[in-house]
């Protein structure tokens, strides 16, 4: 038996998460410079559920990450 304690994986933050959530229901019309700015200040540490596959070329053959968790009407 080890005494090194079994560390839990990273579930990303869900306050986090629910902060985006909150901002993708914004309309669009209404998304402004302080809305991208508290977008970019969640994405980083926030939890996603991927799809399958997780990465789709998108326009331009551009990759997109393939989010199920805010759904890609968010997007």
């Amino acid at each position: 038996m080890s005494d090194t304690p079994t560390q839990e994986p990273y579930y990303g933050d869900l306050e986090k998460t629910q902060q985006l959530s909150h901002l993708f229901a914004v309309a669009r019309e209404a998304r402004d410079a302080a809305w991208q700015q508290r977008v970019i200040e969640h994405l980083a540490e926030a939890s996603f559920r991927c799809g399958d596959p997780q990465v789709m070329t998108g326009p331009w053959e551009v990759p997109y990450f393939k989010s199920i968790s805010l759904g890609w009407k968010a997007l």
